[in-house]
């Protein structure tokens, strides 16, 4: 490679939810500089996402440059056929070439890092982290190379994948969310500054999932017109949400000086943000009430006392701990979560029927 090819490298940084709704009130303040000055100096526009809005088909998406029919991914999980059973899906299940794989096959060196749906990582021209699909950071192809992860660890310190602040803020502990999120933005952040300054790299991919997690839990003590607002939230934490825009631009201000003034740069988001209307949660007493959906006579408070239970444990009990009870579980994660999230029906008097994971509506064909 000369050194003319060397200036057409590319740094593509991702922020899951990130929104113009907050960065361009927040740029005019200066409180943003350094995405101030990407809107400045470059182009900028408000893309199309995927219909249902959702992070898995988008960055799928933005990987593969079709649509959701064609790369056939269009939620976290997938109906099993002739079930009322799921499974998750995972990067394998995509049959599709990403474009770092078009890029690695015609000789350039890539650096991929946190995209969601890109476990197990692949051999490549370079270098491979995977995103939340992943089972664990200790899974044996989280990462390519294969001994990349022990390699980080020793030497920059640990790298999460994700962080449990809904957990965290369902049982109370919001300064806990806080630090935790902070701590995997920093530990990212750290990663990918390392990787950019001491690996030889063409095209760079780093995706950063913390807005969309603060978003999500914090909305709510931002904006008044939000289900759930109130003065004493948004007096403690309604300043949260900017707080982690401002860190994420502080980022990506440390990515692009050390990837140096000669590439090119571009921070996009998968789909955007807003209060939560909560239409989903009045789905099924909808259905029950057209008679469509009949609950089941029995098990209802079992469901309950289970769902009380999973709650409880996702704020108190660490990340780890929590899969490895999923692990020791019959059926695993996949039971668990069917338990949690299918609706308690009679299904020999139900036609239609959601499952809260999913603001959807599925149709009951036979049983």
């Amino acid at each position: 490679m000369d050194s003319s090819d060397r200036n057409y490298r590319l740094l593509i940084i991702g922020l899951d939810a990130a929104t113009f709704t907050l960065i361009k009130p927040w740029v005019r303040e200066g409180r943003l500089p350094h995405l101030a000055a990407m809107l400045a100096e470059g182009a900028h526009g408000a893309l199309q996402s995927v219909p249902n809005l959702n992070s898995i088909p988008a960055w799928t998406t933005f990987m593969t440059g079709v649509n959701p029919g064609k790369h056939g991914l269009y939620w976290f999980y997938e109906r099993r056929p002739d079930s009322y059973a799921f499974r998750f899906l995972n990067g394998g299940d995509l049959c599709l070439s990403r474009f770092w794989d078009i890029a690695s096959a015609a000789g350039k060196r890539v650096a991929v890092i946190n995209v969601p749906m890109t476990y197990p990582a692949r051999p490549i021209n370079g270098l491979w982290i995977a995103g939340l699909d992943a089972p664990d950071e200790s899974s044996p192809e989280f990462t390519y190379p294969p001994g990349l992860y022990q390699e980080l660890t020793a030497r920059v310190g640990r790298y999460q994948i994700d962080t449990n602040i809904i957990g965290y803020a369902r049982s109370g502990r919001w300064e806990q969310a806080i630090r935790a999120t902070e701590e995997v933005v920093r530990q990212r952040t750290a990663v990918a500054c390392h990787l950019l300054a001491q690996e030889p790299w063409d095209l760079f991919v780093v995706i950063f999932t913390a807005l969309d997690r603060v978003q999500h839990t914090f909305w709510r003590a931002m904006d008044p017109a939000s289900p759930g607002f109130t003065p004493q939230e948004h007096a403690r934490y309604g300043g949260t949400i900017a707080r982690f825009y401002a860190e994420l631009d502080a980022a990506v201000g440390r990515l692009r000086a050390v990837a140096g003034p000669d590439v090119t740069t571009v921070v996009l988001s998968d789909h955007g943000m807003g209060p939560n209307q909560c239409g989903a949660l009045y789905l099924q007493p909808w259905l029950e009430r057209l008679g469509y959906l009949a609950p089941a006579r029995t098990g209802r408070l079992a469901r309950q006392a289970l769902r009380e239970a999973a709650h409880v444990a996702d704020g108190l009990v660490s990340k780890d701990v929590r899969r490895r009870i999923m692990r020791a579980l019959p059926g695993g994660r996949e039971s668990l979560v069917r338990q949690l999230h299918q609706p308690h029906c009679d299904w020999s008097r139900t036609r239609a029927y959601v499952d809260y994971i999913q603001p959807s509506i599925w149709i009951n064909l036979q049983g």
